[in-house]
C-alpha cells in the first residue's frame, strides 16, 4: 500500500469551520443505513440526561446507564469514521490510483 494513504489508526486533523456538518442537516445525507439508524442515539439518550423522565411503573427518575454512555461513544465513534475518517482515506485512494493512471496515459476516475 502506498505511504501517502492514510491508515484507520492515522490521526485526521479537522477544520471546524468547514468539515462540520450541522446536526439537523445530517438525516437528509446519510447514506449508510447502519449511520442512518444510530445517528439520533445521543439525542435520545441525552434526553434521558438532560430532562429527568419518570418510569411509569416504579415512578422513578430513568437514569442513564454506563452501557448507554458507552454505547454513545461507540456512536460518535460510527459518525466520525463514516463523516471524516472514510473519506479521506477515499480520497487518498482516489488520488493515488488517478496518479497510476495518469502515468500509464489514462484519463483520471471522476
Amino acid at each position: 500500500m502506498s505511504n501517502n494513504v492514510p491508515s484507520r489508526k492515522q490521526t485526521v486533523l479537522l477544520n471546524p469551520l468547514t468539515d462540520f456538518t450541522p446536526v439537523n442537516s445530517l438525516n437528509s445525507s446519510i447514506r449508510s443505513s447502519e449511520v442512518r439508524k444510530t445517528w439520533q442515539l445521543p439525542k435520545c439518550i441525552g434526553n434521558f440526561a438532560a430532562h429527568p423522565i419518570k418510569s411509569n411503573s416504579t415512578g422513578e427518575i430513568v437514569e442513564v446507564e454506563i452501557g448507554e454512555a458507552e454505547w454513545l461513544l461507540d456512536v460518535l465513534e460510527l459518525l466520525f469514521d463514516f463523516y471524516f475518517v472514510q473519506p479521506a482515506i477515499t480520497k487518498a485512494k482516489r488520488e493515488a490510483l488517478n496518479q497510476k493512471l495518469l502515468d500509464a496515459g489514462k484519463p483520471p476516475m471522476k
